[in-house]
């Protein structure tokens, strides 16, 4: 079971973190960024500006950065709160060490189920935006494909967490 759970951790490190969700990620992070300049350079110089210039900006960055979040997720650099741990860590001992990695991975697995009831929760709410015809604030586009890559981006999210809290309870090293 470990070695399977290695292959699928390597897996999800290599290929799918690593070539799928880091240059979507990116991409849609720089486009928006690139589109804010253009949208800038549109207003101030010539005066005019397209009404979705900015709906699109805002989207197109929370889409990469939410797509982000597992990347950042995967390589724990993400900002965390460490004091209990370091409390407990900061005498040297194997039975402290396996204490810290048992809170680490408890707060994991309580992630992962949390982000798990967002996916679950957010996957109706794209089908009542589509429904509804929901538009962003210029009302030119519609809100729905953009909440679906939100919602989407959550299911790696949770699995990540669920591989680190696994990781964490068999005192191994996945990913």
């Amino acid at each position: 079971m470990a070695h399977n759970t290695g292959r699928v951790s390597t897996w999800w490190g290599n290929v799918l973190v690593g070539k799928i969700l880091t240059p979507v990620g990116l991409v849609l992070f720089l486009s928006g960024t690139v589109l804010a300049m253009v949208e800038v350079f549109r207003r101030y110089v010539f005066g005019v500006s397209f009404m979705w210039q900015q709906d699109m900006v805002v989207v197109s960055l929370l889409c990469g950065i939410s797509l982000y979040f597992t990347v950042s997720q995967w390589e724990r650099s993400h900002i965390s709160v460490t004091a209990v741990a370091e409390f407990i860590a900061r005498k040297k001992s194997p039975a402290r060490i396996r204490a810290v990695q048992i809170i680490n991975a408890v707060a994991d697995a309580w992630t992962g189920v949390f982000i798990s009831l967002l996916f679950i929760w957010g996957l109706p709410l794209v089908f009542d935006y589509k429904r509804l015809g929901i538009r962003l604030q210029s009302q030119v586009i519609e809100f729905w494909p953009f909440f679906l890559v939100f919602v989407l981006a959550l299911a790696p999210l949770a699995l990540t967490y669920f591989l680190h809290a696994y990781q964490g309870f068999r005192r191994s090293d996945l990913g």
